[in-house]
Formats: C-alpha cells, sequence, structure tokens
C-alpha cells in the first residue's frame, strides 16, 4: 500500500484505503503475486505546479462537522483549536516559504510535516494535501519553480483562513 492516512486514524478511511490497495493489487496482478507500484510523482515546475496542487479540486477546503464529530460535539474545544490554530499558522507558513525560496529540502520536509499535522487535527482536508505535496517535493529534491509553489502554498492558506473565518 501506497498512500496516506491521517492522525487520528479513523477507521473507515482506513478501511477504505486498505479495500482500495486490495483491489488495485487483483486487479492489476493476474498471477497473485504481489504487486509493487507508487503513485506517480509530479515535480512542481511551471508547467504542472498548478495542476498538481488542484489534483484535489474536489476536496473540501475543511470540514467543520468531522472536527466537531472529533471533538465529541465539544464546542468550546473546537472554538479554541480553531484560535489556536489561526494564531500558530500564518508564522509556520512564513517559515515554510522562506525554506522553499532558499530549497532547503531538510526545513521543508520537516515544516511541511508540521504544518501537514496542523491541518489534520482542523480536519483542514485541502491545506493538508497541499502540504503533503510540498513534503513529498521536498523528499525528492524537486521544486523547480519556489515562487510558484510559495504563492500556491498562500493561497491554500487565504482560502482556509476565509472559511475559518465563518466560524
Amino acid at each position: 500500500m501506497n498512500d496516506y492516512l491521517t492522525k487520528p486514524l479513523n477507521t473507515e478511511v482506513l478501511e477504505s484505503k486498505l479495500k482500495y490497495w486490495i483491489n488495485y493489487i487483483f486487479q492489476n496482478n493476474n498471477d497473485g503475486s504481489p504487486v509493487i507500484e507508487s503513485k506517480p510523482h509530479l515535480p512542481v515546475s511551471e508547467s504542472n505546479a498548478i495542476d498538481a496542487f488542484s489534483l484535489n479540486g474536489n476536496i473540501d477546503i475543511w470540514s467543520p462537522k468531522t472536527l466537531l464529530g472529533r471533538l465529541k460535539n465539544n464546542e468550546s474545544r473546537f472554538k479554541s483549536l480553531i484560535s489556536k490554530t489561526k494564531s500558530i499558522l500564518p508564522d509556520r507558513v512564513l517559515e515554510l516559504q522562506s525554506s522553499i525560496k532558499t530549497l532547503n529540502y531538510a526545513d521543508i520536509c520537516a515544516q511541511a510535516h508540521g504544518l501537514k499535522g496542523m491541518a489534520a487535527s482542523i480536519s483542514a482536508k485541502d491545506f493538508l494535501e497541499t502540504c503533503a505535496y510540498i513534503e513529498a517535493c521536498g523528499l525528492a529534491k524537486d521544486i523547480s519553480n519556489p515562487e510558484e509553489c510559495v504563492t500556491l502554498l498562500q493561497t491554500k492558506l487565504d482560502e482556509l483562513y476565509i472559511e475559518l473565518a465563518k466560524v
């Protein structure tokens, strides 16, 4: 299995991913031997950066209902978590943008991973996917257009903030 699951682990999502990959193996391998294949890596370049970041175009920016459910409908915790995230997120994004501009791949990976965790904690699916993609590009040491990557990260943050302001 080559996929991504966020913490805290959602058993329904885990089951869905396992079913997908089990079906994938059986559909792509008639002799029963293991299929070893990873999802294609799309480097961030001038020609495909926008498309790569919009691969998740049908994913919600964030899911307040999911977050509230994970918090057992505790409105106070919900508001507190959103408030703390909104206060921390801009500085963390600036740090990542600085690392992208200087192509510091170790910091890109660490910072994108941290932001990915923050996004997961508030069920910000779209921002999580963007950070996961940046982390993957950092691991592959493949960011050919840093400015475009920085702009796209800022766009995703701005979209998230618009949605968070509605709470």
